[in-house]
């Protein structure tokens, strides 16, 4: 939910013009200040910025919009207990956890990414820094990457620069 006091109401007869006002102390933990819409879904995208000029033809209401945060960049370690068809992924969580419900896991057979052989999503907890990546080629290189991603249930948001790792398997 979003704290803070929120802008003053503003009154202007039709055919006048608005400027946009700031979103005052508004803030929402986990959240930034994307703009105002005249939607309130929660799926509404920021027509309007503070400072836009609007002429006002009807009543109109303005909704905040609030972008979800990504969480913090995770740090790719390296793979281990590496057989035939399986390794483990092991990373370093971010210092903060803060939004993060979950990890994506990616190995492919290039470095780009184009030719992705597993994707994995695990949920979080303070303790995960590792996960089972199965089904792979016997004696194939395999690339792995891992991003931290928050999601509430409206959008979701991955960590950038999600950090690679190369490992070749037996067989």
């Amino acid at each position: 939910a979003a704290s803070g006091v929120a802008p003053d109401e503003q009154v202007q007869p039709a055919g006048n013009t608005l400027t946009i006002a700031d979103k005052n102390t508004l803030e929402r933990k986990g959240y930034t200040f994307a703009g105002w819409s005249t939607s309130a879904t929660r799926m509404a995208v920021a027509e309007y910025q503070p400072g836009d000029e609007i002429k006002i033809t009807e009543d109109t209401t303005l909704y905040a919009v609030w972008k979800l945060d990504a969480p913090d960049k995770v740090n790719m370690k390296d793979a281990s207990d590496i057989q035939v068809t399986s390794l483990v992924a092991n990373w370093k969580a971010p210092d903060s956890l803060d939004g993060i419900n979950g990890y994506v896991i990616q190995a492919a057979s290039d470095q780009n990414f184009t030719d992705k052989v597993r994707e994995d999503t695990v949920l979080a907890d303070s303790s995960l820094t590792s996960a089972t990546i199965a089904g792979l080629a016997s004696g194939s290189v395999v690339y792995l990457r891992v991003a931290a991603y928050a999601d509430d249930g409206y959008q979701r948001v991955y960590s950038g620069g999600a950090a690679t790792a190369d490992e070749a398997l037996y067989g």
